[in-house]
């Protein structure tokens, strides 16, 4: 009988040892799903970044649109005053194609 009582304790034992995980296992599972995290992380950060970056050169350019408009804005007005000198009419005159209106020089960039 000794023998049967010392055989189930050593299954007793291996059981209780092979039901969780291994501290090596967790600590595994813990620096992946870190890394994953930390790689998330800076891949939103460099996509807020250049966001960030191409709004800032959007503003840029539409302020340079603006400022070329403008100018052959001045420069159609003057030579409609030239051709009105002269006594011609009804000379075609450039057209913005733009969908919103050219702000002044001195004012703020028109937001939607």
């Amino acid at each position: 009988m000794p023998q049967c009582i010392h055989k189930s304790e050593k299954l007793a034992q291996v059981d209780l040892g092979a039901s969780g995980f291994i501290l090596i296992e967790v600590l595994v599972a813990m620096s992946l799903i870190a890394g994953s995290w930390m790689t998330l992380g800076t891949a939103y950060q460099q996509m807020v970044l250049r966001l960030g970056r191409s709004q800032d050169q959007r503003v840029q350019m539409k302020k340079e649109v603006d400022q070329y408009e403008l100018t052959v804005l001045a420069a159609s007005q003057v030579n409609r005053e030239i051709n009105h000198a002269r006594g011609l009419k009804n000379e075609p005159s450039r057209v913005s194609r733009r969908p919103r209106h050219i702000s002044h020089p001195g004012g703020a960039i028109d937001k939607k």
